[in-house]
């Protein structure tokens, strides 16, 4: 049983540093001008205006999530859209196909916080200036402290206070937000 448990905790740090490298892989391809629009395949240039998945965090042209939105609107007898609000109408990312409210309009950072954010030497392509702030998920209660940035945010790197194993014999401690329900292996 022990080698399992092993097992499951190295696949679950795998995934910490997949989504801690993900925003690093990212701004590097974006400064570097190698990351693709899963849409139209072409680059996504430093200063096009662009929209980003808050699940699966793919970077697509504004334009063509907008046309790629605009697509799924239903269509009349007649083959021509239906008149719906845009505002209102739910589609999928192409990436993930999380339901997104509204067909998009404006640019924002990955954080969120900034309209247009403006193209500054020594940020991250579409990034704004600002901290990110957005919630690292699963229980944590603090903010990503990183500038603002594309892709997942890190694990918080708070340590909680130690906690007994099942069996009381074993003390160990969590990082903010781990799943305190997985049972660890006692010495």
């Amino acid at each position: 049983k022990g080698w399992r448990d092993k097992k499951l905790l190295q696949e679950e740090n795998k995934k910490k540093i997949a989504k801690s490298d993900m925003a690093r892989d990212i701004a590097s391809r974006l400064e570097a001008n190698t990351y693709t629009c899963a849409v139209c395949t072409e680059v996504v240039g430093k200063r096009e205006p662009v929209w980003s998945c808050p699940r699966c965090y793919v970077i697509l042209h504004l334009q063509c999530v907008r046309d790629w939105a605009k697509s799924l609107v239903p269509k009349g007898d007649d083959g021509n859209p239906l008149d719906v609000d845009q505002d209102s109408f739910r589609w999928r990312c192409p990436g993930c196909q999380l339901w997104v409210p509204g067909i998009p309009r404006t640019v924002r950072c990955f954080c969120g916080k900034t309209s247009n954010p403006p193209s500054k030497p020594f940020l991250t392509p579409h990034a704004c200036d600002k901290i990110c702030g957005r919630s690292r998920g699963f229980g944590c209660p603090h903010p990503c402290n990183l500038p603002c940035h594309p892709g997942a945010c890190p694990p918080c790197e708070v340590v909680g206070e130690p906690v007994k194993c099942a069996c009381g014999k074993t003390a160990f401690s969590l990082r903010c937000g781990e799943d305190r329900t997985k049972q660890r292996v006692c010495k």
